[in-house]
């Protein structure tokens, strides 16, 4: 993976802890809130990938469901998603 890569998604990451530290919230409400411009059928199809898919679950549902799973959304600029495991921040193939 090149070096741009790899500092990306520690930027990413950090940006969050940043913006969970700013506004007294935790990360996982701000990924939480990174999410919103996602796409419905995307995040359908990450959580179908993660096991936590149901057809009566909406856009928040969702939402909550990934960010707790790790999954977040770029800082501005950056239109990736990413999946924080553990102390590992990986970027998310969504096309598969």
């Amino acid at each position: 993976m090149s070096q741009k890569k790899i500092e990306a998604k520690k930027q990413a990451y950090q940006s969050i802890v940043q913006t969970a530290e700013q506004d007294g919230n935790n990360p996982v409400d701000v990924m939480e809130a990174s999410l919103n411009i996602v796409a419905f059928e995307t995040l359908q199809r990450l959580a179908g990938r993660e096991k936590v898919y149901d057809t009566s679950k909406c856009h928040a549902d969702y939402r909550r469901d990934l960010a707790e799973l790790g999954y977040f959304f770029g800082p501005v600029g950056d239109d990736t998603i990413y999946r924080r495991h553990d102390t590992e921040t990986t970027i998310v193939d969504v096309k598969r």
